[in-house]
């Protein structure tokens, strides 16, 4: 009998390693997707966060970007005052078949407060 090769298991994303040291306020984001319209993007949010905790305990925020006169609603999480925390943020998202991109925040960002409930804990974005 032939045995499959053995898959190697992502690594999981520690909630200790991926602080946000800005409190929201941060010069740099870590931008997970841009959606057709913001409830869109917060859905999405929901779904990442619930498959991942550390997602859940970073400052959201979004933004618009208009490309070629379409308006998309950008998601991102932030609060990183250091480029680098953002980066290792990302290559973890990567990591795990994830995609990411590091950028400077936006002056138009808005924080979002949503919250998470999940196995009776629950999680808020600030």
């Amino acid at each position: 009998a032939v045995t499959p090769p053995r898959l190697r298991e992502a690594p999981r994303l520690q909630p200790a390693a991926f602080q946000a040291s800005g409190r929201g306020s941060g010069h740099w984001v870590v931008q997970l997707g841009a959606y057709d319209n913001a409830a869109i993007a917060k859905e999405k949010w929901f779904a990442m966060a619930r498959r991942n905790s550390v997602l859940a305990n970073l400052p959201v925020v979004t933004s618009q970007i208009t490309v070629n006169g379409a308006t998309f609603a950008r998601l991102a999480v932030g609060g990183f005052d250091e480029r680098g925390e953002a980066v290792a943020l990302c290559r973890a998202i990567q990591a795990r078949r994830g995609q990411c991109f590091v950028r400077e925040n936006a002056v138009d960002a808005l924080p979002q407060r949503w919250a998470l409930a999940t196995k009776g804990r629950q999680y808020a974005s600030r």
